[in-house]
Protein backbone atom coordinates (compact mmCIF):
# COMPACT_ATOMS: atom_id res chain seq x y z
CA UNK A 1 0.00 0.00 0.00
CA UNK A 2 1.17 3.49 -0.89
CA UNK A 3 0.91 5.83 1.38
CA UNK A 4 0.84 9.88 -0.27
CA UNK A 5 1.74 12.63 2.25
CA UNK A 6 2.68 16.13 1.36
CA UNK A 7 5.92 17.99 2.86
CA UNK A 8 6.72 21.88 3.11
CA UNK A 9 10.33 21.07 4.35
CA UNK A 10 11.78 22.76 1.22
CA UNK A 11 12.10 26.33 1.46
CA UNK A 12 13.17 29.29 -0.94
CA UNK A 13 15.72 31.23 -0.04
CA UNK A 14 15.34 35.24 0.56
CA UNK A 15 17.59 38.18 1.26
CA UNK A 16 15.77 40.82 3.48
CA UNK A 17 13.25 41.15 5.52
CA UNK A 18 10.43 39.03 6.25
CA UNK A 19 7.38 39.98 7.99
CA UNK A 20 6.49 37.50 10.94
CA UNK A 21 3.28 37.29 13.20
CA UNK A 22 2.51 34.72 15.95
CA UNK A 23 2.20 31.71 13.41
CA UNK A 24 5.72 32.48 12.07
CA UNK A 25 7.00 33.96 9.11
CA UNK A 26 5.36 35.55 6.20
CA UNK A 27 4.71 33.12 3.14
CA UNK A 28 6.32 30.02 5.05
CA UNK A 29 4.10 27.07 5.06
CA UNK A 30 3.63 23.60 7.18
CA UNK A 31 2.30 20.34 6.14
CA UNK A 32 1.21 19.73 9.56
CA UNK A 33 0.09 22.91 11.35
CA UNK A 34 -0.88 21.37 14.31
CA UNK A 35 2.65 20.62 15.29
CA UNK A 36 4.47 22.71 13.30
CA UNK A 37 2.93 26.43 13.37
CA UNK A 38 2.56 28.67 16.40
CA UNK A 39 3.64 31.19 19.16
CA UNK A 40 6.28 28.27 20.23
CA UNK A 41 6.82 26.84 17.01
CA UNK A 42 7.44 29.33 14.42
CA UNK A 43 10.79 29.82 13.09
CA UNK A 44 13.33 26.78 12.67
CA UNK A 45 16.62 28.96 13.10
CA UNK A 46 20.33 27.21 12.17
CA UNK A 47 23.72 28.74 12.37
CA UNK A 48 25.63 28.26 9.31
CA UNK A 49 28.67 26.87 10.60
CA UNK A 50 26.23 23.58 11.41
CA UNK A 51 25.07 24.21 8.18
CA UNK A 52 28.15 24.37 7.12
CA UNK A 53 29.11 20.85 8.92
CA UNK A 54 26.01 19.03 7.16
CA UNK A 55 27.13 19.87 4.04
CA UNK A 56 30.46 18.46 4.29
CA UNK A 57 28.84 15.23 5.97
CA UNK A 58 27.28 14.76 3.28
CA UNK A 59 29.49 15.32 0.64
CA UNK A 60 28.48 18.63 -0.73
CA UNK A 61 30.13 22.17 -0.71
CA UNK A 62 27.13 24.25 0.39
CA UNK A 63 23.83 23.24 1.81
CA UNK A 64 21.07 25.98 1.00
CA UNK A 65 19.35 26.48 4.52
CA UNK A 66 16.18 26.30 3.02
CA UNK A 67 16.74 22.06 1.90
CA UNK A 68 16.05 21.10 5.37
CA UNK A 69 12.98 23.46 6.47
CA UNK A 70 15.63 26.23 7.65
CA UNK A 71 13.93 29.85 8.15
CA UNK A 72 16.36 31.75 9.75
CA UNK A 73 20.32 31.37 8.56
CA UNK A 74 22.63 33.44 11.34
CA UNK A 75 26.14 33.92 9.67
CA UNK A 76 29.40 34.20 11.77
CA UNK A 77 30.66 38.01 11.97
CA UNK A 78 28.60 40.86 11.46
CA UNK A 79 26.02 42.24 13.68
CA UNK A 80 25.07 38.65 15.16
CA UNK A 81 25.79 39.21 18.75
CA UNK A 82 26.08 35.25 19.58
CA UNK A 83 26.86 31.56 17.75
CA UNK A 84 26.45 27.58 18.77
CA UNK A 85 29.20 27.98 21.19
CA UNK A 86 27.15 30.62 23.28
CA UNK A 87 22.96 30.34 22.84
CA UNK A 88 21.40 28.32 25.25
CA UNK A 89 18.08 27.07 25.99
CA UNK A 90 15.66 30.27 26.91
CA UNK A 91 17.93 32.77 25.54
CA UNK A 92 15.77 35.35 23.86
CA UNK A 93 16.99 37.79 20.93
CA UNK A 94 15.91 40.22 19.18
CA UNK A 95 16.24 40.13 15.50
CA UNK A 96 14.41 43.33 13.87
CA UNK A 97 10.77 43.95 15.79
CA UNK A 98 10.42 40.58 16.88
CA UNK A 99 12.17 38.62 20.10
CA UNK A 100 12.74 34.73 19.40
CA UNK A 101 13.50 32.51 22.17
CA UNK A 102 15.55 28.72 21.81
CA UNK A 103 14.18 26.03 22.51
Amino acid sequence: MVVAYWSAISKASLNGPVAVDAGGLAGDRQADRKNHRGVHKAIYAHFQSNLDSLARLVGGDELDPGTIGVNLAFAAGGNVAFDETTAALGDRYRIGTVVVKVT
